[in-house]
């Protein structure tokens, strides 16, 4: 018989117990890897709640209709992401105005080759005037700088190597984010994470980077 094991006519107590241990086992690593949803209203807001097996609370509010999603850890209660949402109402407001902008549904359309070529031309006009001003302010200059089409950053670099890669979606942006990024990028040529020496660096270069990040974070990538 598949879970138990039979001597004679006598089912043994242990081998029971250790078929309800394994399947216990089993129910809750499908637990700790499943996800769940539902919709919460909180202050006349619709708040799509995700629930992962995650150690954060995060807020996104989500193009083109400015949906609030909320992804939460599996264990946190209700009250904490409605004490969320509450304690952003003000950036929900600012962030549901920006991902209905010119610039963030620009970000959302498809891509075909013409729109890469066009993409390639725009940012190997735009680019270099860029490193130009800002190399020597940062003292660091990349080994190669690549374009390219990225699903979840708008940049990355290789401090090992001097390897920055620029996405392409930012041809289609304000020219202040493609910026943004590069600066960021050239000042990990210096700081490889994201701590107090990387923050002050780009503090002392650009004052008001964290305002361009959090703006360019509302806009979601494809």
């Amino acid at each position: 018989m598949d879970a138990y094991s039979v001597h004679g006519n006598t089912l043994h107590p242990h081998t029971v117990e250790q078929s309800r241990i394994v399947e216990q086992s089993r129910l809750a690593r499908q637990s700790s890897t499943a996800t769940a949803s539902k919709t919460l209203f909180v202050d006349g807001l619709e708040v799509h709640v995700i629930r992962k097996p995650i150690k954060r609370l995060y807020l996104r509010v989500k193009p083109p209709a400015g949906e609030i999603v909320v992804t939460a850890p599996n264990r946190v209660p209700q009250r904490d992401i409605v004490a969320l949402v509450r304690e952003r109402k003000d950036w929900i407001a600012r962030a549901r105005q920006h991902v209905s902008s010119p610039a963030s549904q620009q970000a959302q359309q498809p891509w075909s080759q013409e729109r890469i070529d066009q993409a390639h031309a725009i940012l190997n006009q735009r680019i270099p005037p860029l490193l130009r001003h800002w190399v020597p302010i940062i003292g660091k200059s990349p080994t190669a700088l690549t374009l390219r089409r990225m699903k979840t950053r708008w940049g990355s670099c290789t401090p090992a190597t001097g390897r920055i890669r620029i996405n392409l979606e930012l041809a289609y942006l304000p020219e202040q984010y493609l910026e943004y990024v590069l600066v960021h990028e050239l000042t990990h040529l210096w700081e490889r994470g994201h701590g107090a020496g990387f923050q002050r660096r780009m503090t002392q270069y650009l004052p008001q980077w964290k305002q361009l990040r959090s703006q360019l974070n509302n806009i979601v990538l494809r």
